[in-house]
């Protein structure tokens, strides 16, 4: 039985194989010139991947990074304004994924057809229950250390 620490571990791996997966998706049709995925969303997809993957293996190779923000909000209760904007952008990426799925998929773009397409649905049933924990169990945490 897998306990909360293997677990986590786990969803990491899988969220930076799918962004990983991602990244080279949205890449490789920016170097065929795919012109029909072409768009800000693509752009965004390559940044938020970028980010996710650097900070999730920043965290394999910290391991206490987690209790190091933790403590860093507790000392300087402005650093949690960039902790919130982050968990925005995180949230907002599962939109873009989505959003730019279904422009691919609606707009015909032949370009864009192949079985890496359908990578862009598989992090949201993963990050989707990571990014809402995560979000309440740092406002938790947050608010805890407010308090003090």
């Amino acid at each position: 039985m897998l306990n909360i620490k293997s677990l986590a571990i786990v969803i990491q791996v899988l969220v930076v194989t799918a962004n990983i997966c991602i990244l080279y998706y949205v890449v490789d049709m920016e170097k065929q010139n795919c012109h029909c995925s072409e768009s800000w969303l693509r752009d965004y997809i390559k940044v938020v991947s970028s980010i996710l993957i650097i900070m999730i293996v920043a965290g394999f190779v910290v391991p206490s990074l987690p209790e190091m923000l933790v403590k860093a909000v507790a000392k300087n209760k402005l650093l949690i304004v960039p902790l919130i904007a982050w968990n925005i952008v995180a949230i907002l990426y599962l939109g873009v994924l989505l959003t730019y799925y279904y422009r691919l998929t609606t707009n015909n773009c032949q370009c864009s057809e192949d079985w890496k397409r359908k990578i862009l649905l598989y992090p949201i049933v993963v990050l989707v229950p990571l990014v809402v924990s995560l979000s309440i169990i740092f406002g938790i945490k947050a608010v805890k250390a407010l308090k003090k």
